[in-house]
Formats: structure tokens, C-alpha cells, sequence
């Protein structure tokens, strides 16, 4: 299998077993990093977004719904202004998006404790407790995994890898977020 590289020096055909530097593009032992870690990311990714569709099959919720569920069951309580700002979403998307899931029984919007000017949007316990059990085995499985697979180290390694993948992730989605349309 073949596929195209693109780098600052235009665009090639290398073969996929071929290690290719991340940062130069340089094929063969030369690649300071390797085109395999680059498919490990792509097969997690792929991975991950498996598991999200068949999530929202299961909760019977589109992509975007499940996404608020997840920043709300890793939040606790927020703002539907800050869920439109980390979904991309108009006010109007938002209201429609909070009464589709509140009609489901997945979340409950309530007035802020200190300001009752401002909502406070939040996952139910029924729905938070059906989210950690359909979860429970990946994260168990993986964890086992990794335990199995990789001393301390390694796994700090590992930590260390997957929060600048983060970062760099982030810093694209803000390019991407002030790019032209």
C-alpha cells in the first residue's frame, strides 16, 4: 500500500511500512520520529470514533449530543453558552440540542445558585450512571492492558505522548477555529 506525503518539499508516493519523519518528511532510517506512530494515532482515532458512534447509537443521540454529554459528564455543571463555545454551536443550536436531550431524560437545565439570571446545564444521575456502565468495560480492558504492557515509565512515556498530541490538537482547532470559511 501506498500512500501520498506531503511535507515542504512537495507531495510523494512512499510505501506505508516506510518510516517518514513527522517534522521533515525524510523516508527511510533517516525519520527522526516515523510514519508508524503517526498510524498508531490514526487506528486510535479511528478507534475512538467507532466507539462515539456506536455510544450515541446505543444513548440515541447524534455525534454533537454525545459530545455535550461527555464535556457534562466530565464537568459536572455548565453553561449552554460555554457549550455552544466548545461545540462551535449558535444559541439557537444549543437551546435545540438542550431540548432534545432533556426530553430524553439526559440532562436537566436549573437556574445558577448565586445569579438566577444564568442557567446551570447538567447530566442526570440516571443518565451519568448509564454513561459509566457502557464505559466501564473499555476503561477496565484498557487499563488492564496497559498495566500488562507497560511498566511505570513507559506509561508516563505514554502520558507524556498523549498530552502533547492534545495540545498540538487544541492549537489546530483554534487555526481551524479562526480560519476563513
Amino acid at each position: 500500500m501506498r500512500k501520498v506525503l506531503a511535507s515542504n518539499r512537495g507531495a510523494r508516493s512512499v510505501r506505508r511500512d516506510e518510516d517518514v519523519c513527522l517534522c521533515c518528511g525524510a523516508v527511510g532510517e533517516g525519520g527522526r520520529h516515523g510514519a508508524v506512530a503517526a498510524d498508531a494515532v490514526q487506528a486510535y482515532r479511528a478507534a475512538v470514533d467507532d466507539t462515539d458512534r456506536e455510544m450515541a447509537r446505543i444513548l440515541k443521540v447524534n455525534r454533537t449530543d454525545l459530545r455535550c454529554l461527555e464535556l457534562l459528564l466530565n464537568a459536572g455543571g455548565v453553561s449552554p453558552r460555554e457549550l455552544g463555545h466548545r461545540l462551535g454551536l449558535t444559541t439557537g443550536s444549543v437551546t435545540a440540542m438542550l431540548d432534545r436531550l432533556e426530553r430524553l431524560g439526559l440532562l436537566t437545565r436549573t437556574r445558577h445558585p448565586s445569579d438566577r439570571r444564568m442557567v446551570v446545564v447538567s447530566m442526570t444521575a440516571t443518565a451519568a450512571a448509564r454513561c459509566y456502565d457502557l464505559y466501564a468495560p473499555l476503561i477496565a480492558d484498557g487499563n488492564a492492558d496497559l498495566a500488562e504492557k507497560f511498566d511505570l515509565d513507559q506509561l508516563r512515556l505514554i502520558t507524556q505522548a498523549m498530552r502533547t498530541l492534545t495540545e498540538a490538537q487544541n492549537r489546530h482547532v483554534d487555526r481551524l477555529l479562526n480560519a476563513p470559511r
